[in-house]
């Protein structure tokens, strides 16, 4: 399937940035196969080892977000509610339990980009995480070197895991650079380089400023993190 169905779908435009990672590859996590995959397809032994080296967008920093493929959007069985007078939800990513989706929020008569938001299935509202897909992408490839839960990253990367982490994660950002604004690509990079911190239960990468301090100084907005009903 391609953009245009999705937008046909939702009566939506998909953000010019979408399009771009779509056209360059950045937003397929399936190794460039084509659903649905033959049964029994390893996907960690089939796909993973090349994308690791080449990552996809927030393949490493989107924590247990899975970016959906342009059929899985199509044929999301969203409720009713996510498409009213006042707004649509367009699904673009999903949380590990697939309950969880990540939303760009449509707003009705509006012509600026989507905000982006993440919304439970049985629940009949958003919480806002950003004012458009690019400070969403920043916003979660930051968060994704602070709090970083250690007993998980210990189990999954072994000896010395925040510098085997810290590697991943830099992966994912020479891959995303070239799309993203100037100003992101190098917070992100002060950040990534940063010292490595550690509390009782979790890591952290300390750069000149703190994970808090680049997204209040660089894309905090009024509503950020507040709640939205849907119905």
């Amino acid at each position: 399937m391609t953009l245009k169905e999705i937008e046909s779908r939702y009566h939506i435009t998909l953000p010019p940035l979408y399009h771009r990672l779509h056209e360059a590859g950045m937003l397929d996590w399936l190794g460039g196969r084509s659903e649905p995959l033959p049964e029994g397809f390893d996907w960690a032994k089939e796909v993973y080892p090349a994308l690791h080296e080449n990552p996809p967008l927030l393949f490493h920093t989107g924590g247990d977000l899975f970016i959906m493929t342009p059929k899985q959007i199509v044929e999301c069985a969203c409720p009713d509610y996510w498409q009213s007078d006042t707004h649509t939800l367009v699904p673009f990513a999903r949380g590990i339990d697939e309950a969880l989706h990540f939303v760009l929020i449509y707003k009705t008569g509006s012509e600026a980009e989507p905000m982006v938001g993440f919304v439970f299935e049985d629940e009949e509202e958003t919480q806002l995480l950003a004012k458009n897909f690019e400070d969403f992408i920043f916003r979660t490839m930051v968060e994704a070197a602070d709090e970083i839960d250690r007993e998980n990253l210990d189990r999954e990367y072994g000896q010395n895991a925040p510098e085997s982490y810290r590697a991943d994660i830099l992966r994912d950002l020479e891959t995303i650079r070239p799309w993203l604004k100037s100003e992101y690509g190098d917070a992100l990079d002060d950040l990534y380089h940063g010292a490595v911190g550690e509390t009782l239960v979790s890591y952290y990468f300390q750069g000149s400023r703190t994970a808090e301090e680049l997204i209040a100084e660089m894309i905090e907005f009024e509503g950020m993190d507040e709640e939205i009903e849907l119905t």
